[in-house]
């Protein structure tokens, strides 16, 4: 461009030299006008040449700012300008567009991170999105270019927006907290209806708090248990689904869920809600096996009964009384007498010897034993752990007077019918007094009995019709045994 002015400048000054040699040639009337044209020409190529210049200048400014869009470039200046080495060490890779926006943060990544763009810093880059380079700096740089007044608006505007998202903070906390009192005083009150067995009212609790909205595990655990009491095996499933999906589903969920199929006395329900409880990644717990236990007994299922006490002490679960209580009661109804004495080695095993300390275990125990004639294993296990009689009920001391009547024990008779007839004022049954008439029979005590048997017949303890024919009987061959001997 610079050759194309300069020869533009020598036509011109041809030009001006021609004009001259013809202005000679002229008359001296036109030497004015020639004048006036050759200082024209020459204005006009001063400023030709001034423009050309100037113009050349800036194609060359522009060429050196933005040479990677010359068409001029060399390819292989062009390939080594636009491509480098990545992150992960290999070479002549492009440019990461993640990393042009900002994003990209993998120090094993497989294009090349360039490096800052100095013009966009200054704030004078115009390739936009197809520059080649990180675009780094714009906040600071817009920031400086704002006006000191609008940054001090700016500066009381993000504050007014951060107090006020302080305040809709402590709104919302107080929101919650308030609502959380709420909830709590529901998920108590339905609990205490749920302790009292009133469960109308704590289902009307619970249908108050699904319409306000409040959702939580105590709240569904309570849905279990109403439930579970109800049997509504469906119900409870439905619920124990949304406990799982809430991730709330614990061991009394799943305990819960099996009495569900204990009402029912679904044996293969429970057996796979506690499959499903160790798929879950929760252990069964000693509760877990007792409602199995149980309701094994209920099933008149005894083999599942040894079954679950296996289970039992393969997970390292020990046996205490309540479990053997269970056992005693599936043996009292379903078992023999070597199944009994299974049942004493196992207590034998785990340690159970002070059978009188549990009233339920020391009733269902006497039952067995009385049943299957174990009278040997009865009267040691009594002996070692005597009963304290003034916490048993009626049912147990009736019982106690029976063993010991098998047991020919008459003071010990005496004593527990002390208590019972003496100090509690239990009317005693016609089996009771059945069995005090024999013991005292029995011990050489026959004209006692005589005056035993009319005195709580008159009082009414003589039973039914059935009762009284007994009585009747058994004294009768009293009466005769006592004239045998006179």
């Amino acid at each position: 461009m610079l050759l194309l002015a300069e020869s533009m400048a020598a036509v011109m000054e041809n030009v001006v030299e021609m004009a001259k040699e013809g202005a000679k040639l002229e008359s001296s009337e036109s030497e004015m006008s020639g004048v006036l044209f050759e200082g024209v020409c020459a204005v006009v190529a001063v400023l030709l040449v001034i423009w050309l210049r100037g113009w050349s200048k800036q194609q060359k400014k522009f060429k050196r700012k933005h040479a990677q869009f010359d068409v001029d470039v060399d390819a292989d200046t062009e390939h080594r300008r636009l491509t480098g080495t990545a992150p992960n060490g290999e070479e002549n890779k492009p440019a990461c567009f993640d990393w042009k926006k900002g994003k990209c943060n993998n120090k094993d990544c497989a294009h090349r991170h360039c490096p800052p763009c100095k013009n966009y810093a200054a704030g004078k880059c115009n390739c936009g999105k197809q520059c080649d380079f990180l675009h780094q700096g714009v906040e600071q740089r817009k920031r400086s270019d704002t006006p000191v007044e609008k940054r001090k608006e700016e500066a009381a505007t993000d504050a007014k927006k951060e107090a006020a998202a302080e305040v809709q903070e402590e709104r919302h906390v107080l929101f919650v907290q308030k609502h959380m009192k709420k909830y709590k005083h529901m998920s108590a009150e339905m609990w205490q209806h749920l302790r009292a067995n009133d469960m109308q009212k704590a289902v009307d609790v619970l249908e108050k708090a699904n319409a306000a909205g409040y959702k939580d595990h105590e709240l569904h655990n309570g849905a279990l248990v109403i439930c579970a009491n109800y049997g509504d095996v469906a119900g409870a499933r439905d619920v124990l689904a949304t406990m799982q999906e809430a991730g709330t589903a614990r061991m009394f969920a799943y305990n819960t869920m099996m009495k569900a199929y204990a009402f029912h006395k679904d044996m293969a329900g429970a057996k796979a809600v506690m499959d499903e409880m160790q798929e879950a990644g929760t252990r069964p717990n000693h509760i877990s096996y007792n409602i199995l236990t149980n309701l094994a007994a209920s099933c008149h299922d005894l083999v599942a009964v040894w079954d679950c006490v296996k289970m039992r002490l393969a997970c390292g679960i020990a046996v205490d009384a309540h479990v053997v209580s269970i056992i005693l009661k599936a043996v009292r109804n379903d078992g023999k007498q070597e199944d009994l004495l299974n049942v004493f080695k196992l207590m034998e095993k785990c340690g159970i010897e002070h059978v009188g300390s549990d009233r339920v275990l020391l009733s269902v125990f006497l039952e067995a034993c009385l049943k299957h004639d174990c009278h040997k294993w009865m009267g040691q296990v009594l002996r070692k752990s005597p009963p304290k009689l003034s916490r048993l009920p009626h049912h147990t001391l009736e019982l106690l007077v029976k063993a010991w009547d098998k047991l020919d024990d008459i003071e010990e008779c005496l004593s527990v019918w002390n208590e019972m007839v003496n100090v509690q004022g239990i009317r005693p049954t016609y089996q009771a007094v059945a069995h005090m008439i024999e013991a005292l029979t029995r011990n050489g005590l026959a004209e006692v009995a005589v005056d035993f048997y009319d005195k709580w017949t008159a009082e009414g303890s003589g039973g039914g019709g059935k009762g009284r024919y007994s009585l009747w009987q058994q004294m009768e061959r009293l009466r005769a045994e006592v004239d045998a001997s006179e």
